[in-house]
């Protein structure tokens, strides 16, 4: 509540500002206009030094000690351990601001002590030259929680199965068996290739969002739509991943 006050009086006084700047803008000439809005820069460059000074002693102060990793040593570091952070509960609670956690799915979702997700390569022998099928393994991973809930919410909120879905060959089976007139029918199967890389990421997690949100009836879930989209953001985009030898 505390961040979502703060967040929306931010909002008002920028729009405030932005209102002043065109008056003024309107009404002062070029140069004395670019004077004030250098020292509104520096203005407000100098408060936000001070306040991010006094948050960082006020979380030193609730932690005992430095918060997090000293990045001013580590920024010289070819390579070094990017799960190593380990969040303390000042950061936590300020992190967890505005999002209605149940405890248990926090804890279950939380990342602590993860590693890189492990990239390696199958050979699909039944192809010609035998072509190499990329996989990116996320187990022990920051994400393979997350990534496992979010797959379980999807499962359960979509409003009906999928008819293209086909589980196993027995299943294969069951439905064609199940297909009226089916000698006056052809069957025919396409080949996709790189099905699922080319899968639009941000048009895929969109039509997610809209099969949860947009339906008669609200999803049992603890998260907004926005929270939602960032969570699934965080499983599927931008993730680092190290080549497995």
């Amino acid at each position: 509540k505390e961040y979502k006050h703060r967040f929306k009086d931010s909002l008002k006084y920028e729009k405030e500002l932005n209102e002043l700047l065109k008056y003024f803008e309107y009404s002062l000439n070029h140069h004395d206009f670019n004077r004030l809005q250098k020292y509104l820069y520096e203005r407000s460059k100098l408060f936000k030094d001070k306040t991010v000074i006094t948050h960082e002693k006020k979380l030193k102060t609730l932690h005992k000690g430095p918060i997090g990793q000293d990045y001013q040593c580590l920024k010289t570091k070819l390579i070094h351990n990017m799960s190593s952070y380990s969040l303390s509960p000042a950061e936590e609670r300020i992190l967890c601001r505005g999002w209605e956690f149940y405890k248990q799915l926090y804890w279950r979702i939380r990342s602590t002590s993860s590693s890189l997700a492990t990239m390696y390569v199958q050979l699909k022998i039944h192809k010609h030259n035998y072509p190499l099928r990329p996989i990116i393994s996320s187990i022990g991973s920051y994400n393979h929680e997350l990534s496992k809930y979010l797959a379980q919410l999807i499962k359960t909120n979509r409003p009906s199965l999928s008819n293209s879905c086909i589980r196993d060959s027995f299943d294969f089976v069951t439905k064609i068996c199940n297909i009226n007139n089916s000698k006056n029918q052809v069957m025919i199967s396409f080949d996709v290739d790189s099905r699922y890389t080319n899968v639009p990421v941000q048009e895929a997690i969109h039509i997610t969002l809209d099969m949860i949100f947009k339906r008669p009836s609200p999803a049992p879930i603890s998260f907004d739509r926005l929270q939602l989209k960032q969570l699934l953001e965080i499983s599927l985009c931008n993730i680092p991943f190290r080549f497995f030898k």
